[in-house]
């Protein structure tokens, strides 16, 4: 009864993608060997990539939403400055965005020689 238990016990660890069990009998001794290879499916192992899975979904779901909130920042301050330009208030008055822009393109041009 004990037997047929373990048989069985040891049947359900089998399961490998690589099994490879043999003997190798060298001069007066036999050697043998055992190469398994497979997913490690213990439960330590289970919880640890379930931590891992879990930061990696955190992060993705941090820059899914940056990356959809950035279009409506931009349209939400052109809009605040073609408000604050309709209303006559200048919070820088020698400067514009328009020369701001400008200025943005020539630093990136010395920077990276766009043409």
């Amino acid at each position: 009864m004990e037997r047929e238990r373990r048989k069985e016990v040891v049947a359900k660890k089998r399961n490998h993608r690589i099994d490879l069990r043999g003997t190798l009998p060298l001069f007066f001794r036999r050697y043998y060997f055992v190469i398994l290879i497979g997913r490690d499916t213990r439960q330590e192992t289970k919880q640890i990539e379930a931590e891992r899975r879990y930061r990696v979904r955190k992060v993705n779901n941090a820059i899914s939403a940056a990356l959809l909130l950035l279009p409506f920042l931009l349209l939400l301050f052109l809009l605040l400055y073609y408000l604050k330009s309709a209303l006559g208030i200048n919070i820088m008055p020698v400067k514009h965005l328009g020369d701001l822009t400008d200025m943005l393109y020539s630093f990136l041009d010395r920077i990276f020689r766009l043409d």
